[in-house]
């Protein structure tokens, strides 16, 4: 986790490489595991304040009001192994492959997270309906 932004870099085991940058769905993913698993048991209490935390780190940096509604920032368009079924040559697993992924706002695998996360942070502050 990184201590600046509240949340996971792209690349999580690298903090020192320059252009790393905190990546919004990987983020939402962790903020929702650790909420859900603290829920149902499987992870220490703890772990749903961490992943509140991480999504309040998302709501703060990345979800931004704009052309009349939020858009959800920050989200790697889609990092990948191998040629991929665009026969992409460049997808070879190195740092400088990962950092130059574009970045898509309202990236679908994005948004679903942030959603999935939203949810149990609904369910968390006993908000849900």
């Amino acid at each position: 986790l990184d201590p600046l932004s509240g949340m996971f870099l792209q690349l999580v085991d690298r903090p020192d490489l320059s252009g790393n940058y905190p990546e919004t769905s990987g983020s939402a993913m962790a903020a929702y595991a650790f909420m859900k698993g603290a829920r149902l048991g499987m992870l220490p209490s703890s772990f749903a304040q961490s992943g509140a935390g991480i999504l309040t780190a998302i709501d703060r940096a990345f979800l931004i009001r704009e052309d009349g509604g939020l858009h959800l920032h920050g989200i790697c368009a889609s990092a990948g192994l191998g040629a991929g079924p665009d026969h992409r040559s460049d997808r070879d697993g190195s740092a400088a492959y990962y950092l130059s992924e574009k970045q898509i706002p309202d990236n679908q695998h994005g948004a679903a997270a942030c959603m999935m996360a939203y949810g149990e942070w609904l369910r968390l502050n006993g908000t849900e309906n």
